[in-house]
């Protein structure tokens, strides 16, 4: 955008004072920010229809700005973008090529908003710009002929849809578990236990889509089941792609579940509502049944809206044979997670309470020892309580390392790669907010152990090994946390690499004491990558820093090893929750801070001859184990005045920061105690060190420590 005004432009259609160009440029920069950021996270994973569906929603609070204050040109300009990303949604423009033409597009309408806002003055080329794209011209439909080729489920108004939150919520539940069988099956495709398994998640699908009039669902459903029983009865074999076909109709029902999740949010009106192509789930399906099954219910294919149908007689079909699933003997209850986290909260205001009250003067004062029998009795029954709260909310990783599997799969195909993966320990139970947040790391170290840690086929023969590569997941419990570790066999980390990429970035300079741990945290720096090319899957060096920005948030750890020809191990370590944590309270003057337990190696108080100076400052380091530790001295960084200045005389809590150790100088240690967890930093601007506070015993506020952070900013 020339702003010199050199380039012919235009002013734009003058407005009326009630709707003028002063509220429309007030209005539109919220608007801006928000699809700004989506696009630059769209950008940095794989296709995603909830996400698609957010930049659509962003879109279309964009062009109603646009239509409120007449401005037309910049409204077709959003409705071209729009008609782009609802081709995404539908698979009529492929994920990647319609995701750049969206980011070019996108930069041409940033330049136009920003000189529209300096000077009020558009471009002559802006139209042009935007009508004479190739990929418009030649890839993109209008919406309607779009939408005529996908399916927009209807709710029939006068039908009782107070059972359809719980079918999404359950059905979403079976299209998990589908996925997770049907990779289980490619491995075992003579198991027909998985088989009936399978079988029984489409079907209870099917029965409820059928009572609710969903005829889409029903459909995808029933021929599921068809191809599914020709398998039982040795009528069809378990291929690669009949598990492929399956999979792309897991996807649709899926699709279709989320849609009608849509359809029930009263936020979200009939543009703002994803349209669903099935037809690429129905044609694989037809490769496989018969016409005689195939047809039993009417295709959908080319139905734009569809209407409810008639209640079915028998949900199961008559004299057929239900095999139950021992999963649905158990009598349970749904509860919503909002009324979960409430329940957590109280039961952490219990324990603070409880502790307050313990910590009373005149309650320790007591010798009554009734008394003090039912203080214990009333500690023991909160203790138990916030343990059963805490087990409430803890879940299985098994959907996490499902969602992986089905990564793997396709990447390898993707990539052309032959990859064996390997599950243990997915029965390991982790807090409910933990499993909401953790996929994302994981599937950015698969993604790159397949892409840049794995090598071809032939590749791995001519260095001796087997030509399938293999990558290990596995989870368990350690202490008070949980390790997840992800192993591959390729051609690990190059160590040289990484330090040159480092020293070019400018994240190094003096490399000649870095340990290979040092040398190998530098991935998890933004923008790092050691990668020679950019691909689909990776590259842009965007990955890793999500992966070490999401352990923080949850208060985890990370650890690489690698060894060149050998592989790559990552450990992640984390809380079995983020609402209670186990920490070591201590004091500097008058205040008192929290430790977590997590990071916390060993509590010393070192001798004089174990201290040295460095750097003519006296006390720096001390002798621990045979190596030299520094000592960070907490009162300095928090700028209170504490009781000893000596650390001869101080306590020093040795914690650690990845591969290295350092020593937290403080006063005196307290005692150790589960705290809960309470968010102060939306409160309070630059608090740093701190990652939240809790109340103690004694009623005052005791500030958790986060330790990474403090040796960052004390070492810099």
């Amino acid at each position: 955008m020339n702003k010199t005004g050199n380039k012919k432009s235009r002013s734009l259609k003058k407005r009326s004072p009630k709707k003028g160009i002063k509220e429309f440029k007030e209005g539109l920069p919220f608007h801006r920010d928000k699809l700004n950021l989506n696009l630059v996270m769209a950008e940095q994973g794989e296709k995603n229809l909830r996400f698609l569906g957010t930049i659509l929603n962003d879109l279309a609070a964009i062009k109603k700005l646009c239509d409120e204050f007449d401005q037309p040109l910049f409204s077709n300009a959003i409705s071209k973008i729009r008609g782009i990303v609802s081709a995404m949604v539908v698979d009529e423009v492929e994920y990647k090529i319609g995701l750049r033409k969206i980011l070019k597009l996108h930069k041409i309408l940033e330049d136009a908003f920003e000189g529209f806002l300096s000077n009020s003055l558009l471009p002559e080329s802006f139209e042009k710009d935007f009508n004479l794209e190739p990929m418009v011209q030649t890839s993109r439909k209008k919406e309607e002929d779009i939408n005529n080729k996908a399916v927009l489920q209807k709710l029939d108004k006068t039908a009782d849809t107070s059972s359809l939150p719980l079918f999404i919520t359950d059905s979403l539940e079976s299209v998990e578990k589908v996925q997770a069988r049907l990779l289980d099956l490619e491995n075992d495709p003579e198991n027909i236990e998985l088989v009936n398994s399978i079988f029984r998640c489409f079907h209870s699908i099917k029965g409820a889509a059928g009572f609710l009039g969903l005829p889409a669902i029903l459909k995808l459903t029933h021929n599921a089941e068809t191809a599914l029983d020709d398998v039982r009865h040795k009528r069809l074999k378990v291929t690669s792609d009949l598990i492929n076909c399956l999979l792309e109709v897991r996807d649709a029902i899926q699709r279709l579940l989320i849609q009608l999740k849509e359809l029930n949010d009263p936020s979200l009106d009939d543009s703002q509502i994803s349209h669903v192509n099935i037809e690429k789930a129905e044609n694989l399906l037809g490769n496989f049944l018969s016409d005689s099954n195939s047809s039993k219910i009417p295709s959908l294919a080319n139905q734009s809206v569809v209407d409810k149908m008639q209640k079915p007689k028998s949900v199961f079909g008559k004299g057929q044979n239900i095999e139950k699933d021992k999963s649905l003997i158990l009598d349970v209850v749904r509860v919503p997670s909002e009324k979960l986290d409430e329940l957590s909260e109280l039961v952490g205001e219990l324990v603070i309470a409880l502790s307050i009250l313990s910590h009373n003067e005149i309650i320790t004062g007591i010798e009554d020892r009734e008394v003090r029998d039912k203080l214990n009795q009333m500690e023991k029954t909160t203790e138990s309580l916030r343990n059963k709260t805490l087990e409430v909310r803890m879940v299985p990783l098994e959907p996490v390392f499902s969602r992986l599997a089905r990564q793997v799969r396709d990447l390898s195909q993707k990539l052309n790669k032959k990859v064996k993966l390997t599950t243990k320990g997915k029965d390991t139970l982790v807090d409910k907010l933990v499993i909401d947040e953790i996929y994302s790391p994981l599937m950015h170290i698969v993604r790159n152990a397949l892409d840049h840690g794995l090598e071809n086929e032939e590749e791995r023969i001519a260095s001796g090994k087997p030509g399938v590569g293999n990558i290990t997941l596995s989870a368990y419990h350690q202490g008070e946390s949980i390790r997840i570790e992800i192993i591959d066999d390729g051609k690990g980390l190059n160590k040289e690499k990484v330090l040159e990429k480092a020293k070019q970035a400018g994240i190094v300079k003096d490399d000649s004491a870095l340990s290979d741990d040092q040398i190998f945290s530098f991935i998890f720096h933004a923008g790092f990558s050691t990668a020679d090319k950019i691909t689909n899957v990776s590259g842009r060096g965007v990955g890793m820093d999500v992966v070490k920005k999401t352990m923080e948030k949850l208060r985890g750890k990370i650890e690489v090893s690698s060894k060149p020809g050998k592989g790559s191990v990552f450990s992640l370590q984390l809380p079995m929750t983020t609402s209670i944590i186990e920490g070591l309270v201590f004091r500097i003057g008058e205040n008192q801070f929290i430790a977590p337990l997590l990071s916390v190696r060993q509590t010393v108080t070192p001798r004089k001859d174990e201290l040295q100076s460095i750097h003519d400052r006296e006390g720096q380091c001390f002798l621990y184990q045979g190596k030299l530790l520094p000592i960070l001295k907490l009162y300095e960084y928090f700028r209170i005045e504490p009781s000893f200045k000596d650390p001869s005389k101080a306590m020093i809590i040795i914690v650690e920061n990845g591969h290295d150790s350092y020593g937290l100088m403080v006063d005196e240690l307290l005692h150790k105690q589960q705290v809960v967890i309470k968010n102060i930093k939306d409160r309070f601007e630059n608090l740093h060190g701190i990652s939240g506070g809790t109340i103690l015993g004694n009623g005052q506020v005791g500030f958790i420590l986060d330790p990474e952070e403090i040796v960052q900013r004390m070492k810099n």
